[in-house]
């Protein structure tokens, strides 16, 4: 990872945590001046500030930048009670990154708000169950 893409995910991360870079920067002892430069990728934080720093962002130092622990567990022992077609589903579902699943779920969303798609007990009448 680059200076540059560090830089991105602290100043993103920053602004989700709705905090300016003065109100960060006072949270873990430092200057304004400081978070600058992290933000802008001119320095970067050692890594106890780096944490320091998500947690009063209330983030995670490991989504923020990506990384994902694998299951050592087999997909199969994970998903018992699941037809093979559904297996299929989740160990292909595994194999994406964060911007593949969030894809998924999309396309996931779209396909439910669509009675075509749907098993009867899930199509929407007036007096029927709503979606589980």
């Amino acid at each position: 990872m680059t200076r540059a893409e560090i830089a991105s995910v602290l100043k993103k991360t920053r602004m989700t945590a709705g905090l300016t870079q003065t109100e960060a920067a006072k949270s873990i002892g430092r200057k304004q001046q400081t978070l600058a430069s992290w933000e802008t990728g001119q320095s970067q934080p050692d890594a106890n500030t780096l944490f320091k720093l998500f947690d009063v962002y209330g983030a995670s130092v490991d989504e923020a930048f990506g990384y994902t622990k694998k299951s050592t567990a087999p997909v199969e022992t994970e998903a018992e009670g699941l037809s093979t077609d559904e297996k299929e589903l989740l160990k292909g579902y595994n194999k994406l990154n964060k911007d593949g699943q969030e894809e998924a779920h999309e396309h996931m969303e779209f396909l439910l708000t669509k009675q075509k798609y749907l098993r009867p007990e899930y199509i929407k009448s007036d007096n029927s169950k709503e979606l589980a």
